[in-house]
């Protein structure tokens, strides 16, 4: 019997303690609204850096096309989103500016980013997850492609130090196999 009363004590004790703990969809909101550890990660990519970009298209002599400029990336919004802005050349010597927005959404607990260019007429969209090691970030997306209804790829942003970073973009071609798209090379200035 004693067990019993205990055992109905606890319950509505809890019955009774839970809408005094439980969040307000207010608070919740607050809290996923607020900058974290997923955000604090992106610090890492803050900078200026020289970039050199090597492209999976390669030359008559068999090398890839390669073209470079500089970066900026800056916290924006409160340390929520990471801001890049890119300016250069772009393989045949032409301008080309590049921009887009990394951030961390604490709900999904996803890194979700958006990379706009010169090059094309259509945002590029892709989210992914920072591994364990702390020092690769891997995007999946796909890109509009003129022949297809899109290319779905892999990118994997590997922080080999803190002064240097390379971005590398894979295509996942229909038969499994994989195609480079391009290797970027980061240099913090």
């Amino acid at each position: 019997m004693k067990s019993l009363v205990t055992l109905f004590f606890a319950l509505s004790l809890g019955f009774v303690a839970s809408p005094v703990m439980a969040e307000t969809p207010a608070e919740q909101a607050k809290k996923l609204s607020q900058p974290g550890d997923g955000h604090a990660a992106l610090k890492a990519l803050v900078g200026k850096w020289s970039v050199m970009t090597t492209t999976g298209m390669t030359k008559k002599d068999g090398n890839g096309l390669t073209f470079g400029g500089t970066v900026e990336r800056t916290f924006e919004m409160g340390n929520r989103f990471v801001k890049e802005v890119y300016e250069g050349r772009g393989p045949t010597g032409h301008p080309f500016a590049g921009a887009g927005y990394l951030g961390f959404d604490n709900k999904s607990k996803r890194y979700q980013g958006v990379w706009m260019t010169t090059f094309n007429t259509h945002m590029v969209q892709y989210e992914g997850t920072l591994i364990a090691d702390g020092k690769r970030f891997i995007f999946e997306g796909v890109e509009a492609d003129a022949a297809s209804e899109g290319k779905a790829f892999v990118m994997i942003l590997e922080m080999k130090s803190p002064t240097e970073h390379v971005l590398t973009q894979e295509y996942q071609n229909p038969d499994k196999t994989k195609t480079v798209s391009f290797s970027t090379v980061y240099k913090k200035l």
